[in-house]
């Protein structure tokens, strides 16, 4: 079947063009110019086709989380979601502990079905005690390299990031070691200076996560991390676009002042994300969904979203980016950090409001 009247993401930008599929997947996208054979056709209304999105920063989907160890279900359940690569994300917690949980993920990496697997996101252990946000300053470790080595060979090599506090005794180790061994240095959960964020930079830590979250936040005296992810053009942020943990105005600020490619579009989804019935828990606690997020029963402090990457980017076109603008957020600057081809992931077709349509539905 031949859609028409679609518009195809290429080199930036959309095109109007027409795409081949065999009710299933994508399988050709003609050129502009290239003439469309006969057969038959059915009229796209003006969707958009792109790659599938990459999400850098994800704890879990449908009652599936990493902590859990279920991530082949994270890779059909997100695939089910359009996304076409993830980097499961684990919880601060006591090395031991770490280890064995990515010791059993480490074997099921390369068996999954759905959207592939990058490698793991460490969310800690070597984070700020003072700036743990939902997670437990117990569960924190100092810095240390002989730690990480432990992490590192528990994860058979596949740790692709590390969010690190900076200001921490021994970051710099940690740094140097995970720049040298080719893992993402994330700077987050840190109460760390203006100073001490820009010398991090220079060892190597280049990303924020999930920017304004659980971070030292911007004063005219003492700028702080936050003050540094949004002046020094260097940095790449995630950003989390559900309009909680940043408001639309920040996210519009954001996008007059940062170059479009240091933004890096992730949910930081829980693990009863599209869950439906309740009990809903993760990382070891009860959460409920209140005002769209995801909240601790027993104290109401934020845990995290409830997102998925097709609704974060209808959200940012909500917020002043065009659709271009997002494809680029949510697909081509993570691809760029994970150091891989877009071009090797599956492709998308959704309306044009981001809703994934299956081609074996289009009339």
């Amino acid at each position: 079947m031949l859609i028409t009247n679609v518009c195809v993401f290429e080199n930036g930008r959309f095109r109007h063009g027409t795409i081949e599929t065999d009710g299933q997947r994508i399988t050709r996208v003609f050129n502009e110019n290239e003439p469309v054979p006969a057969g038959k056709r059915a009229d796209g209304k003006g969707g958009y086709v792109f790659p599938a999105p990459i999400d850098l920063h994800i704890h879990g989907v449908n009652a599936f989380g990493a902590e859990t160890g279920e991530l082949l279900e994270m890779s059909s359940a997100l695939a089910e979601q359009g996304v076409g690569l993830f980097a499961p994300t684990f919880y601060s917690a006591p090395v031991e502990i770490l280890c064995a949980q990515l010791k059993k993920c480490a074997a099921l990496i390369g068996k999954e079905t759905g959207a592939r697997i990058r490698g793991v996101h460490l969310e800690g252990p070597f984070i700020s005690p003072r700036k743990t946000g939902v997670m437990r300053a117990a569960d924190t470790v100092a810095p240390s390299v002989a730690e990480m080595e432990k992490l590192y060979r528990a994860a058979g090599g596949h740790i692709f990031s590390l969010t690190i506090a900076p200001e921490l005794d021994g970051s710099d180790e940690v740094i140097t070691w995970c720049v040298q061994h080719g893992i993402l240095v994330q700077i987050g959960h840190t109460d760390a200076t203006y100073a001490q964020t820009e010398h991090a930079k220079q060892l190597g830590a280049h990303h924020i996560t999930h920017l304004g979250n659980a971070m030292r936040g911007f004063h005219h005296r003492e700028p702080g991390a936050l003050g540094a992810a949004l002046m020094d053009e260097d940095f790449s942020c995630e950003i989390i676009a559900d309009g909680f943990h940043l408001s639309p105005e920040v996210i519009r600020f954001l996008h007059r002042i940062k170059p479009l490619d240091k933004i890096v579009l992730v949910t930081d989804a829980l693990r009863p994300t599209g869950q439906k019935v309740p009990p809903f828990f993760a990382n070891g606690d009860e959460v409920m969904l209140k005002d769209g997020v995801w909240k601790r029963v027993q104290d109401g402090v934020t845990a995290g979203s409830a997102l998925t990457m097709l609704q974060a980017m209808k959200n940012l076109t909500g917020w002043g980016f065009t659709p271009a603008e997002a494809v680029v957020c949510a697909c081509v600057n993570p691809a760029r950090l994970a150091g891989v081809d877009i071009s090797a992931l599956p492709l998308l077709l959704t309306d044009c409001h981001f809703s994934l349509v299956r081609s074996s539905d289009v009339d």
